[in-house]
């Protein structure tokens, strides 16, 4: 099967880059200054300085920028302000101001038709969810409880949901890490007619699948060896699954079920026997996590580990069993998402601050990703290879005095340094083409999708 071309989608204009940059940070800006009432009187540190400040101060050259620092970055933004009084605007109403901008950004720079790329394009939308943990001082708990056991008594999870076509973060939530993911309502609330979702069995709920097919919304998902499977959509009796995937002919294949006790969701279960080494893998890494918790898995399920499956909606004609399992594995540009954030960025590396300094970090550097992530997303797929989101980020971050002044001048050197930032993109970022284990890019391309 010849393999697909893809190219950059969209034309840089970095003219009205530089104005939707300029719009977010300073009109934008101005706004959410108002709302949140911020400045309440004169003061030489305005909303737009402020947010400019904690952007631009605490991400691109530095991941825990002291007070010092930022002092540093203030002046040669043309504003005059010391440590201290930096500090003393870092309260509730500067939390408020930079998560109201972080929430606009979000808005300001989201996907449009015209932006998403020719791949998986049988769907108007592919949107993959999925959450990351990030350690918090313990002095934090009463904001951000763990999940106990041997995870941090004080911890954050963020939920993000990225949409794989135009390479762009729909949206981005953070709740106490004790919190499961199953409560995140996100795959249901992007999910459009039509659109695809990816997630793990974090995610996994019968109501939200239910939901998602109601809405003619198409899901890939491994499966709950727990929930109950039918033949039959009026059927009292349960399948064996693993005596069912014992007695099919092939190691790989599928089937078609009604999930749920209630709900009888009509899914296609994708089955694949994996090597004993791999199942053996798995079920050590089972016990070693139940363990922890103080549990011990069942047979059954240390059986099933032995198989990796899927459900799915989505119709035969639309994707092959094969197609299903390559689908899938766009899942883990979450992960390599995650750990830009974490290795690059600095997300995960938290100061021991009050709980006012530590939220207006954590919003300033997402403002960053987001914008980061809108920067890179039109060259993710570059002269039949893909970019890497890390050595990008690598190439952004050495743009950081240069971002800078161009700010502090007025931005009338910006597009500039957009168009240089973008050519070191392509010069620099892109991954190396790999025969043994290639990019999602080239799996997808491979099997014509």
């Amino acid at each position: 099967m010849p393999t697909k071309q893809y190219t950059p989608t969209g034309e840089p204009n970095h003219a009205e880059k530089t104005e939707r940059l300029q719009e977010l940070i300073e009109t934008i800006t101005e706004e959410v200054t108002q709302e949140t009432r911020f400045v309440q009187r004169t003061s030489k540190l305005n909303g737009v300085g402020f947010v400019k400040l904690m952007v631009l101060g605490n991400n691109l050259e530095r991941s825990q920028a002291s007070l010092n620092d930022l002092s540093q970055v203030s002046r040669d933004l043309g504003i005059s302000i010391t440590g201290p009084g930096i500090n003393q605007r870092i309260h509730q109403e500067a939390v408020a101001l930079l998560e109201g901008v972080f929430a606009r950004t979000l808005q300001h720079l989201s996907p449009s038709d015209s932006e998403r790329a020719a791949i998986l394009d049988r769907f108007p939308q592919v949107h993959i969810v999925d959450s990351t943990q990030v350690s918090l001082p313990e002095a934090l708990q009463e904001y951000y409880a763990g999940s106990g056991g041997s995870a941090s008594s004080s911890q954050m999870k963020i939920h993000l949901a990225y949409e794989y076509r135009s390479g762009l973060f729909e949206a981005i939530e953070m709740t106490a890490g004790k919190c499961p993911d199953q409560n995140s309502d996100l795959p249901e609330r992007l999910a459009t007619a039509g659109s695809l979702a990816l997630f793990d069995l974090g995610y996994f709920k019968i109501q939200r699948l239910a939901m998602l097919h109601a809405n003619q919304a198409y899901f890939v998902s491994r499966f709950q060896t727990q929930t109950g499977l039918y033949f039959q959509e009026n059927a009292l009796t349960k399948i064996d699954l693993l005596s069912t995937l014992k007695k099919l002919p092939c190691q790989e294949g599928e089937f078609n079920a009604y999930l749920g006790s209630k709900q009888r969701i009509p899914v296609r279960i994708i089955y694949q026997q994996v090597p004993e080494e791999v199942a053996a893998e798995r079920r050590r890494k089972s016990r070693r996590a139940l363990g922890k918790k103080g549990k011990i898995p069942s047979k059954l399920h240390l059986a099933l580990l032995g198989w990796t499956i899927f459900i799915t909606n989505v119709a035969p004609e639309i994707l092959s069993t094969q197609q299903v399992r390559v689908v899938y594995g766009v899942r883990w540009q979450a992960e390599i998402v995650f750990k830009v954030w974490k290795s690059n960025a600095g997300l995960a590396h938290i100061g021991h601050w009050r709980i006012e300094r530590l939220l207006c970090q954590l919003y300033a550097r997402l403002i960053v990703l987001v914008v980061f992530q809108w920067l890179a997303a039109p060259y993710r797929f570059c002269d039949q290879s893909e970019l890497s989101l890390s050595r990008a980020f690598r190439v952004f971050q050495r743009y950081a005095l240069r971002i800078i002044d161009a700010i502090a001048d007025g931005w009338v050197s910006m597009p500039l340094i957009l168009r240089n930032i973008e050519t070191d993109f392509l010069s620099f970022a892109c991954m190396t083409h790999r025969i043994k284990h290639p990019s999602t890019y080239r799996s997808l391309s491979i099997i014509g999708l």
